[in-house]
């Protein structure tokens, strides 16, 4: 993922002619294509020098046209091309001749979802340095991104928030998310993970943490008013073991390497699984595993009510008979 193209500031006397911004990783993408724009959009004529193409609707010649005017009143001119892999291949010599010898006074800016290194384009586009490819599961990139934004908008965070963010809305919008909190919260306000679930996730997706932390802390009354939440909220209760199996996993393996966590452990859980693997004994998470996988088996293959299932599982872990 190419991250110094978000992070150095890009200026009127300082950029490049052509930049390609390929990937599925949308908030990075995004985040790279704002500080290409910034610039441009600063100047008073920034509206006339900016124009936008979708490789689906316009020709080749249309955008190299466009490429090759000069801007208006100003240093510069911004041109952005969408979905620039599916430009027609055999179009595409007009536009082949222009990368070789850019306009100057034009950033021309080739944005698509795919990246296909075979393709004449994206050789090009690589020879010339210009190829940035922004793909999803680089969490420590876009954390860091998290915090730039944060800070850049007057707020600082606690420590585990940019990994709540990416874990708990993983590819979908981030900078929807980031754009939630920052108008709920007043500026200078230090941006805490209960900030994080209370406006950015849905009420589900608090109520299914709280309630796995209520579950392993052995809180019967309020994990009971939480899975009253969830079933509110539309959530499954097979879906709900599944995740309580995982917290169990987690604390499993933390238990039997001496406190060192699982690799694949969000950092906020860490503290948490490290504290409840020395709560438990093997016992213990043996009886926790037998009771999730006997309710997981009622789920699955019985008519019982599934609250009822898991009203009675939560008895028998707070309440042992043994």
């Amino acid at each position: 993922m190419s991250t110094d193209i978000i992070a150095k500031p890009i200026t009127i006397e300082n950029y490049s002619p052509i930049y390609g911004l390929f990937g599925k990783e949308l908030f990075m993408r995004d985040r790279a294509l704002k500080n290409i724009r910034s610039p441009f959009l600063q100047s008073e004529m920034g509206d006339l020098n900016h124009e936008r193409f979708d490789a689906k609707e316009d020709s080749v010649a249309t955008i190299v046209n466009a490429a090759n005017s000069l801007p208006m009143f100003a240093k510069g001119r911004l041109i952005e091309v969408r979905n620039a892999e599916l430009l027609n291949a055999d179009e595409l010599a007009p536009l082949l001749s222009y990368l070789a010898s850019p306009n100057e006074t034009t950033c021309l800016v080739l944005l698509g979802d795919q990246v296909d290194k075979k393709k004449k384009l994206f050789k090009v586009l690589e020879k010339l340095n210009a190829l940035h490819v922004f793909n999803p599961g680089n969490k420590s990139a876009t954390m860091a991104i998290i915090r730039r934004e944060c800070d850049a908008n007057g707020y600082t965070c606690e420590s585990d928030v940019p990994s709540v963010i990416v874990e708990f809305l993983g590819d979908q919008d981030l900078g929807i998310a980031l754009g939630k909190l920052f108008l709920y919260l007043p500026e200078g306000t230090k941006v805490t993970t209960k900030h994080v679930l209370s406006i950015v996730g849905s009420e589900g997706t608090a109520a299914l943490f709280g309630f796995i932390d209520l579950f392993f802390d052995q809180s019967l009354e309020q994990a009971l008013q939480q899975i009253k939440r969830l079933f509110d909220a539309g959530e499954s209760a097979i879906a709900l073991v599944s995740m309580l199996a995982r917290q169990l996993r987690f604390i499993v393996y933390a238990k039997a390497s001496e406190g060192k966590p699982d690799p694949s452990v969000p950092p906020f859980l860490r503290q948490k699984i490290g504290s409840l693997a020395r709560r438990y004994s093997y016992g213990q998470l043996y009886d926790c595993h037998s009771l999730l996988y006997a309710s997981d088996i009622k789920l699955k293959s019985s008519r019982l009510d599934p609250r009822l299932v898991m009203e009675n599982m939560l008895y028998s872990w707070c309440f042992p008979t043994k």
